[in-house]
Formats: C-alpha cells, sequence, structure tokens
C-alpha cells in the first residue's frame, strides 16, 4: 500500500518564453494525480522520465503516452529506458506523434 502525501504540490516550472512545464514521473501517467490537478493549473506541456518494460501488455508506456496526450490535447516528452525489454522513448502534441524511437 502506498500513502500519498498530503503536502506535496504537483511540479512545475515556467520557461523564459512564459511556457509552462510540467513534471511528472514514471507510473504518475497511470494515475488521476497529479496529472488532473497540472491540467486544472493550465499546465498542457509535460516531461517525464520512465523506466517500464514491454513485459506484460497493458504497461506499454508509448501507447499509454500518446493515448493520454491525445485525451487531454497536451504536449508530452517521455524519456524511457532503452533495452531489448523496452520500449522507446517519444514526442506527441494532442496525440500525434512528433518523434519516437
Amino acid at each position: 500500500t502506498v500513502d500519498p502525501s498530503t503536502s506535496c504540490s504537483p511540479g512545475d516550472f515556467t520557461l523564459a518564453d512564459g511556457t509552462r512545464i510540467g513534471v511528472i514521473t514514471c507510473a504518475d501517467l497511470i494515475y488521476e494525480h497529479p496529472l488532473k490537478d497540472l491540467l486544472d493549473r493550465g499546465v498542457k506541456n509535460f516531461v517525464m522520465p520512465a523506466a517500464w518494460s514491454n513485459e506484460m501488455a497493458d504497461m506499454q508506456v508509448m501507447a499509454y503516452a500518446q493515448g493520454w496526450s491525445a485525451a487531454t490535447g497536451a504536449s508530452l516528452v517521455l524519456s524511457n529506458h532503452r533495452r531489448n525489454a523496452e520500449s522507446g522513448s517519444g514526442i506527441w502534441q494532442a496525440g500525434l506523434p512528433i518523434a519516437t524511437t
């Protein structure tokens, strides 16, 4: 059982041009929070390091990432481990692939 913190707020930062970037990590993609909190605050661009393998069909990080981007209209930069048993990395904008490996 994981007890979520009640005092941590979602992480984001603002670039010099005013673009807000939300920072999520690994399994955050499959949970409602903190993503919903960041989206509710107007964040539409996200970066995400991940370490997902391809061992189970339901753990395909690139499919989750693209689907989430399409469902929310947000942009997502995903950096996943890259080994034989792992899918790659990618960039999606409103679900459209910009780049993948």
